[in-house]
């Protein structure tokens, strides 16, 4: 036996009942119990619903209901405690949904159904398998509009608009009160225009049927030509019955209106107050005691009725229709079969919940690198309806703002300079916060380079003492954890000017501190921008121009097997951790072997040894607040491991495509994802493995693309072709030739696959000059 709860209405002027005295008495045959909470202001009494069986309660007690209660009610719940009930009401939330989250109410309500664990039935959404409502009210919307308009338009005859009465059912009862009022105004002698073929356009249709009034109708094909339109103001009478959306243009507005228009009367029954009205001349609905805006042009004088709950006008009438066609459904329901309007209710719900957790009450300015900004699906973040601006800085010419703005971000400024200028982005945000006037707002970047900017953006701001400096600064960072962890060796290069320091001097002293083939490379560079093996002087003279531009350090060569951990990090706490080996070190690309990276088995002992030697790292360094980190850790032959760096954003090369391809995330949004929402829910889970490998480019005529002799599935990512001459000298991992993916759910043999990798060649190149001999 299931419990139904109808609760009290509290809207004003609101006398409908979801379900009449006579269903629930059936409702109670079939083993259900039903509660009416008490209320003076339906259309039927408590008396009714009492003969029928029903037990009377309390109004508003619907909060101490048992957990196992359907709550049943028709419009909005006011803003109290308690929603984690089962609720089945129209919220008229979910149609819209950027005007839904412009509505801070509505992201309240959610938030309730979040916290207290709730479940919402939109009647709104309650739609059989091809797509049409199973109950509504908007025939009966129809019906009271065509009566409203004749009882408004005889007001407008005599000179005054008079309140409505609460309750019109006695009209619908009685015609010849109707006929009365027609007759009186010459309604049925006037020009009348009715939009829209609809529910409501049945209910106006078949009303004014019944009186033989006339009227003429349009549809998409008359409001989609402006010509047309133009001649609505030739019409006296109006009806609009139009469900508008996003797509509906506009019908009228006042540019449309002239001193010698016919029109005096717009009922409009769509009657929406957002962007998407066609009726363009109000923005606020019309009451029961006011029921008709007023708009002059000259001595025309304009009504518009815009009720936006016009069936609650004839409640008795409108309930019975409603209930006939709900109680079906409804009964299904209470006996456990959820069946196809129910699941479409519910899966909107979720749907709205989902988006719900990806909404932020601040600004977000995201701080990107234009260059690599293409890669990210921004589609993906539900900018739609967050404040969002982007600020490009590496933005080339030929590279548009406009071509961001698809994805709804409120603004887009775009920078020429190579790096994130601090100080010019300053000037945007004071410029933006200014105009707005906004106090709530944060820092986001999926870019290495803008880490520490936003970090000290924020700190500028005083949202946070967080400058981030110590993933982006490697000698912070190591600073931070040597008296944890192994690191290499390392020496301070300080920017200095190359005329005035004796580099002969520098290279005895490091090679002296550090040995032969020690690494040079930027304190906050990345990508091995910058880096160079120094194995001889002649190398250490090559890097000369680079240690008078920035800071530099030297550190001792390592040797063994590089590992990288991709980390996720929810209010500073991991949440996902996956361990990857490297085919040879990031700077041996550069020197013409290929850059790879394979994931090792969550079960392993390497991975387990590297998650947890993550967490302490992240425990030492402090984990950012949201994001993803990128730990890069070697492993000596004997086993001990080495800290080599970390960054606080995704991974680079094709490291993105492993874990789309292994995990089924896309981990450049799910970082700003986490970084953006607080609620936001991380999930990933593992299908298969996967690596991957790419080749540098090498000098001559490409003569071959070699398909590996492998196990695995894979495919290949080619930038050459056969034929084609290439003469470069490659100086960073974005060199790239060729390139493999590999996945498996099989790891063992992914791995040997992916050794096999290690030792080919994707391709082929013969010198220039042997081809000319040729």
């Amino acid at each position: 036996m299931a419990l139904l709860w109808i609760r009290t209405e509290k809207k004003a002027n609101e006398q409908r009942v979801p379900i009449i005295p006579e269903h629930t008495e059936f409702l109670i045959t079939q083993g259900h119990e039903v509660v009416v909470e008490s209320s003076s202001n339906r259309a039927i009494d408590d008396e009714a619903y009492l003969r029928s069986g029903c037990r009377i309660v309390a109004a508003d007690s619907w909060h101490t209901a048992p957990d196992n209660a359907f709550i049943l009610g028709l419009k909005h719940i006011e803003d109290e405690p308690g929603l984690g009930h089962k609720h089945i009401y129209f919220a008229h939330a979910y149609n819209n949904e950027r005007n839904f989250y412009e509505k801070k109410t509505v992201r309240k309500l959610l938030d309730r159904f979040v916290s207290d664990k709730g479940t919402h039935f939109d009647l709104e959404f309650l739609t059989d398998a091809q797509g049409e409502r199973i109950a509504a009210f908007g025939k009966h919307a129809g019906i009271a509009g065509a009566l409203v308009g004749i009882l408004v338009y005889q007001d407008i005859q005599l000179g005054k608009i008079a309140k409505l009465p609460l309750c019109l059912d006695n009209f619908l009862d009685d015609s010849r009160l109707v006929k009365d009022v027609i007759h009186q105004s010459a309604f049925d002698q006037k020009n009348i225009l009715l939009i829209g073929n609809g529910r409501c356009g049945e209910g106006v249709r078949q009303y004014l049927d019944a009186f033989a009034i006339d009227y003429e109708v349009w549809g998409r094909h008359e409001t989609g030509c402006a010509q047309t339109l133009a001649t609505m103001v030739d019409y006296d009478i109006v009806f609009n019955c139009v469900s508008a959306s996003n797509t509906t243009g506009t019908f009228i507005d006042k540019t449309s209106l002239n001193p010698d228009q016919k029109l005096r009367l717009i009922v409009d029954i769509g009657c929406e107050t957002n962007n998407n009205n066609p009726i363009k001349l109000y923005d606020t609905t019309s009451t029961f005691e006011k029921p008709a805006h007023v708009v002059k042009t000259g001595d025309a004088v304009l009504h518009i009725v815009a009720i936006d709950n016009l069936p609650s006008l004839i409640p008795k009438a409108s309930s019975s229709a409603f209930s006939k066609s709900f109680l079906p459904h409804l009964n299904r329901l209470l006996q456990g079969q959820c069946d196809t309007p129910w699941l479409n209710a519910r899966a909107y719900f979720s749907a709205a919940i989902e988006r719900h957790k990806m909404q932020t009450q601040n600004t977000i300015f995201m701080v990107q690198d234009a260059r690599f900004n293409k890669k990210i699906d921004y589609s993906q973040l539900n900018i739609c309806g967050n404040d969002v601006v982007l600020v490009l800085y590496h933005n080339s010419s030929d590279t548009s703002s406009e071509d961001y703005r698809q994805y709804h971000f409120n603004a887009v400024f775009s920078m020429a300079d190579e790096e994130p200028d601090f100080n010019e982005i300053i000037k945007v945000v004071d410029e933006y916060i200014h105009e707005f006037n906004i106090s709530e707002f944060d820092f986001v970047t999926s870019a290495e380079a803008a880490v520490t900017t936003c970090g000290r953006l924020g700190v500028h701001y005083h949202l946070t003492t967080d400058d981030m400096m110590r993933y982006n600064n490697k000698l912070i960072m190591k600073d931070l954890v040597k008296h944890e962890f192994v690191v290499p060796n390392y020496i301070s290069a300080p920017k200095s000017d190359h005329l005035t320091v004796d580099f002969k001097q520098l290279y005895q002293d490091t090679v002296a501190e550090l040995g032969l083939g020690f690494f040079a490379k930027p304190i906050d560079k990345y990508s091995s921008i910058g880096t160079k093996r120094v194995k001889t002087f002649a190398d250490f003279i090559s890097v000369k121009h680079y240690i008078s531009d920035m800071d530099f350090e030297f550190d001792e060569f390592v040797s063994g097997k590089l590992y990288h951990i991709d980390s996720f990090v929810q209010n500073e706490t991991l949440i996902f951790v996956q361990v990857f080996e490297y085919m040879y070190p990031c700077y041996e690309f550069i020197e013409g072997k290929p850059l790879g990276s394979c994931m090792l088995a969550p079960d392993s002992d390497m991975s387990k040894k590297l998650r947890e030697y993550n967490q302490h790292v992240l425990d030492v360094i402090k984990p950012p607040k949201n994001g993803m980190t990128h730990l890069e850790v070697f492993e000596r032959k004997n086993g001990e491991l080495v800290f080599l760096e970390i960054a606080a954003r995704p991974s680079g090369a094709l490291v993105p495509e492993l874990h789309e391809k292994c995990f089924g995330i896309k981990i450049r949004e799910e970082h700003l994802k986490l970084s953006m929402y607080p609620a936001y829910e991380f999930a990933a889970n593992l299908k298969k493995f996967a690596c991957f490998a790419s080749y540098p480019l090498k000098n001559g005529v490409v003569t071959q693309i070699v398909e590996p002799h492998v196990e695995s599935e894979y495919s290949i990512i080619s930038k050459i072709e056969v034929g084609q001459f290439i003469d470069t000298q490659v100086n960073k991992i974005s060199d790239i030739a060729i390139s493999i993916v590999m996945w498996n759910e099989d790891q063992a043999q992914l791995y040997r696959d992916f050794l096999i990798l290690k030792n080919t060649q994707l391709y082929t190149t013969q010198e220039e000059s042997v081809r000319h001999e040729d």
